[in-house]
């Protein structure tokens, strides 16, 4: 997957958390934030499902819950924006966050998010 911004093309997989995270502190368009928040969202759970495997690891768990912790920011940032534009989403975040994800351009198959409609 690529993400593909205002401000940089990268591949997901040479995304970190601290890339992203400094990424984030000079301020992104909201479609850039998508983006961002996909590449993380679908990370996330790429590592999550390997936890289940005999061979998982604390090191693997611990990365897990880092990569949880950003998509939990990530998504902080989604639903302030959310909440600005008077958009209700008390009921259903994982609504809120899908209406914005699909008016940037993207959505979810199977438990994953992806470019296009």
């Amino acid at each position: 997957m690529i993400i593909y911004s205002d401000m940089d093309v990268k591949e997901s997989h040479d995304l970190t958390i601290d890339s992203i995270n400094e990424y984030l502190t000079g301020g992104v368009t909201e479609h850039t934030l998508s983006a961002i928040y996909v590449a993380v969202y679908n990370k996330f759970w790429s590592l999550a499902l390997d936890l289940d495997d005999e061979d998982e690891t604390e090191e693997m768990a611990e990365n897990a819950r880092e990569w949880n912790a950003l998509m939990k920011k990530l998504e902080g940032h989604i639903l302030a924006i959310m909440r600005e534009e008077n958009i209700s989403i008390e009921e259903e975040e994982q609504a809120a966050l899908g209406i914005f994800l699909d008016r940037n351009g993207y959505r979810s198959a199977g438990g994953w998010w992806f470019p296009g409609k």
